[in-house]
């Protein structure tokens, strides 16, 4: 007898954020595919490196922050723009710090 893995039907686990936004907006942002994953781990590796943040690298930021919440169970679209109105880089670092301690929780959770 054969078995199957029914993807539809896996349960996921999801940081749930809420936005200091006018709308308070709650999301909740998933475990990312490659190649936000490799944004994430690549923008973060840029910030530590870094002895000051240039505007680049502050766009580069809101983008990566932007498009890890767009990932997100409700299919919320996120913009880099729209974070910019009111998330400041303290906020952003935050973010960061927390999502990186989720992915860890993850992995560490399916060993």
């Amino acid at each position: 007898m054969s078995k199957t893995l029914d993807f539809t039907k896996v349960k996921k686990e999801y940081l749930t954020i809420k936005l200091n936004d006018t709308k308070n907006t709650t999301l909740l942002v998933g475990t990312p595919t490659k190649a936000i994953l490799n944004e994430f781990i690549a923008i973060n590796e840029k910030v530590s490196e870094d002895d000051g943040a240039d505007n680049e690298a502050i766009n580069d930021l809101y983008r990566v922050c932007a498009r890890v919440m767009s990932f997100n169970k409700t299919g919320i679209k996120i913009t880099a723009e729209y974070l910019e109105t009111f998330f400041d880089i303290e906020d952003i670092l935050i973010f960061f710090n927390a999502y990186g301690e989720f992915l860890t929780s993850i992995t560490n959770s399916k060993n």
